[in-house]
């Protein structure tokens, strides 16, 4: 399976709207502070910055052990 830069960017940019949904709720409810979600959030955006500025760069996908859809598995066949 192969992504173009646009649908990785286009899910990179999904994660930094989630993020700043998410942990604006959690700050104002005292679960997480400022800073830390400030900090999560600014590193995210410096990996989009990343990807974009390497559009030629080559990665592979995740092997069956990283396949994030392992991490969703559930007991039903």
């Amino acid at each position: 399976m192969e992504f173009s830069l646009a649908q990785v960017l286009q899910e990179i940019d999904r994660e930094l709207a989630l993020r700043r949904r998410v942990y604006n709720q959690l700050v104002r409810k005292g679960k997480m502070h400022y800073s830390d979600a400030e900090q999560h959030y600014l590193r995210m955006l410096a990996a989009r910055r990343i990807v974009a500025a390497h559009p030629h760069e080559f990665v592979e996908m995740p092997d069956a052990e990283e396949n994030a859809v392992g991490l969703y598995k559930t007991d039903q066949p």
